[in-house]
């Protein structure tokens, strides 16, 4: 149970850190 909510966790995450280099890159 607990690895499983690490798991959403750590893939929520990663998905945010990739929204926030996409949204630097758009900038530029």
């Amino acid at each position: 149970y607990l690895l499983e909510e690490m798991d959403k966790i750590s893939n929520f995450c990663c998905q945010t850190m990739e929204d926030i280099l996409r949204d630097l890159e758009y900038e530029q």
